[in-house]
């Protein structure tokens, strides 16, 4: 990952991220094993001045042996690892004025190390030779957040997804793994997949994470996974007359409702009115927050909370979602990150 410093190395399951160079490396590097680095590292240069990066993120599963060939299996992993990464950093740290990030920070590159000195790239359908690997040289596309700050990963969301990284043995964890990556795509800065697209692949992201097929069913999701965060309910006719539904299950409902507009071209409303709930929140950054609220309560069903919180799931940092929903933030309730 060149575009990324996470500053303390990062154990995700068998997957451990560590900056290079940094002055204490959490693995032992030969002499040979920092010239590849090197190497590696002088391909990467920032923009737009095109000056070599300061340091790269390195990805190594085996920390006695860390530069070797992965099996397919292994790199299934890594990338897996990616994806929870980018999700324990993104669901907090995107709409941080203060600290910004995106997926495009958290870009994995899968590189051979050694070889012949010519050498090949292939990105998407095109492949492409050099006659000198030297001369390769990839520049950090220009919408890339940058910042000196290493990014801040949440730990209670490292630990969790850390725990089931290697398990594919429930239907539910296969979803969550989807929508991990589903939740990467929707956050990049790239302006092919802003404004109303991002919204699509948000649903996406919740969409397989909660495995709904129509609106019914969404809402009736978003009201057994949220219901921790979002307890004040309102009579409302969401479907077949009035019944009682919490704030977040009005979101849902309307999501779903822009959703359909944009993948079935019924866009009757000026496109910015669209991205906007009840014109108060940006629809995507509630997404954004139910995303991470569900998948939090779906990993406390397989991952034991922190002894400190009675073996619950931690919920600091959320327990103001009716407030904050509405833009009716309360001055002396201070939203937390667990575990950062």
């Amino acid at each position: 990952m060149p575009w990324l410093r996470i500053g303390d190395p990062v154990q995700l399951g068998p997957v451990l991220f560590f900056d290079y160079p940094a002055d204490d490396l959490p693995v032992t590097l030969s002499t040979v094993d920092r010239d590849r680095l090197d190497r590696v590292k002088r391909a990467y240069l920032t923009w737009p001045e095109q000056d070599e990066v300061r340091s790269i993120v390195v990805a190594t599963i085996d920390s006695s042996f860390s530069l070797r060939p992965l099996t397919d299996d292994e790199r299934t992993l890594v990338r897996r690892a990616g994806y929870a990464l980018a999700f324990s950093s993104l669901a907090f740290g995107y709409h941080n004025p203060v600290l910004p990030c995106s997926s495009d920070n958290f870009l994995l590159y899968h590189q051979m190390l050694d070889g012949s000195g010519g050498i090949a790239v292939q990105s998407g359908r095109k492949l492409t030779g050099f006659g000198d690997g030297v001369k390769m040289k990839f520049v950090c596309p220009p919408w890339t957040p940058t910042s000196l700050v290493p990014t801040r990963p949440d730990n209670d969301f490292v630990t969790s997804l850390g725990l089931l990284i290697s398990r594919d043995d429930a239907a539910e964890l296969r979803r969550l793994w989807l929508a991990l990556e589903s939740f990467f795509y929707a956050l990049t800065d790239n302006e092919m997949y802003k404004g109303l697209w991002r919204l699509v692949h948000l649903n996406i992201a919740l969409e397989a994470l909660l495995d709904f097929a129509n609106r019914r069913e969404f809402v009736a999701r978003i009201g057994k996974w949220v219901d921790p965060y979002s307890r004040g309910a309102e009579t409302v006719s969401l479907f077949n007359g009035p019944g009682q539904y919490t704030l977040a299950q009005q979101w849902a409902s309307d999501f779903y409702n822009v959703r359909n507009a944009l993948v079935h071209g019924h866009i009757d409303t000026p496109a910015d009115t669209l991205l906007f709930w009840r014109g108060v929140r940006p629809h995507a950054e509630i997404a954004v927050r139910v995303f991470r609220m569900c998948v939090r309560e779906i990993l406390a069903t397989y991952v034991r909370g922190p002894a400190s919180y009675g073996g619950q799931p931690v919920r600091i940092g959320d327990i103001d979602f009716d407030d904050w929903i509405l833009d009716n933030d309360d001055p002396d309730v201070v939203e937390r990150r667990p575990g950062g």
